[in-house]
């Protein structure tokens, strides 16, 4: 009887460590624009569900966005207006509006939880009389606050990055400019102009942060590099050719690879940025809109597809480049974004001796 005991406790208890050592995306979603919904799908691209944000198709409002919430029960949606942009919390499950605020400066370009769980960040653009402002929001997660606002550039905000290892966020605007921002001060504390590579301006569009804080990765479209920025004193140390025509980039949860979006070429690239060489160049029915990587650093979901046709929803393995699955995906659909994110609440066994 005693032994029957014992082990009724332990088969459970390897069982979570297991599932607990290899966690897999819970749900991938896709929001359509011209429908107004937003469909979830499962790892294997088969329809979880499919949500009408605040149960209404409004055909006066314009779809600009979709990011997931850290709890994997909500999800905040962005509308586009005359004047200012509304960004709002809904339930995963109903579609129901549970917050909503307006984001004062022009059109939404970005928005992530911070790893404290409790701060939402916004980046916006807008078109002033001047050309292009763009600033940083920060907001209560549940849209509660006021946004506190930081202007960082006079052009248009190409990407946000930060990490738990460290207090400050990254801005890349037009222009090549890094700016460096601190979380707790509200305010731009260090801003550099990214050079020439092989001759060439940088054309910097998207930035990512190493997961210890200690390298900011520039994307190069011009250029065809991948800059190495030092984040202590934020300047390039190394650079690697990823192929010119780079438009976006993901860095796998784990930091060990980069997956790099070019539509002329009508693929990704996806890269060891620890190694600095090419693991996969993968071919596309039609140009690559959008691209998120699993939380188990296993698998990057890519949008193709144009304005005026379907396209697809792919799921690319990232050691060997193979499609796993594919589905058909609305015209000009935004995303994909996937739960759980990096800083989601994931657990992680790690195994040790007493």
């Amino acid at each position: 009887m005693h032994v029957v005991r014992r082990l009724t406790i332990l088969v459970p208890y390897a069982g979570l460590l297991v599932l607990g050592c290899s966690p897999e995306p819970r749900w991938v979603a896709l929001a359509d624009p011209t429908a107004r919904v937003v469909t979830l799908f499962r790892p294997d691209l088969s329809v979880l569900d499919t949500v009408v944000p605040g149960g209404v198709r409004d055909s006066t409002r314009e779809l600009s966005g979709l990011w997931p919430g850290l709890d994997g029960s909500t999800l905040y949606v962005g509308w586009r207006g005359p004047r200012s942009s509304t960004l709002e919390r809904i339930r995963v499950s109903d579609g129901t509006v549970l917050d909503r605020a307006a984001v004062p400066h022009g059109d939404l370009a970005a928005v992530s939880v911070l790893p404290d769980g409790r701060t939402l960040l916004v980046g916006t653009v807008q078109q002033t009389g001047d050309g292009i402002a763009s600033a940083v929001q920060f907001l209560s997660a549940d849209l509660a606050t006021a946004p506190v606002g930081v202007d960082v550039c006079t052009d248009s905000l190409r990407g946000i990055a930060t990490v738990k290892a460290t207090d400050k966020l990254y801005v890349l605007c037009g222009g090549d400019q890094l700016i460096e921002v601190d979380k707790r001060l509200r305010s731009a504390v260090r801003s550099t102009t990214l050079g020439s590579e092989n001759g060439l301006p940088c054309g910097a569009t998207a930035l990512s942060l190493a997961p210890n804080g200690t390298i900011v990765y520039v994307l190069c479209h011009r250029s065809g590099q991948l800059l190495y920025v030092d984040r202590p004193r934020l300047t390039p140390f190394d650079s690697a050719d990823v192929g010119t025509g780079g438009t976006d980039f993901v860095r796998s949860p784990d930091g060990r690879v980069a997956v790099i979006m070019r539509p002329a070429g009508l693929g990704i690239v996806v890269f060891d940025v620890r190694r600095r060489t090419r693991v996969a160049d993968v071919r596309t029915s039609s140009e690559p809109r959008g691209l998120a990587v699993g939380i188990d650093s296993r698998t990057v979901f890519v949008v193709t597809g144009g304005d005026d046709g379907p396209g697809q929803l792919v799921a690319i393995g990232l050691t060997d480049g193979g499609i796993r699955a594919d589905v058909e995906a609305p015209a000009a659909a935004l995303g994909p974004t996937v739960w759980p994110a990096e800083d989601g609440p994931v657990m992680r066994w790690t195994l040790g001796r007493r």
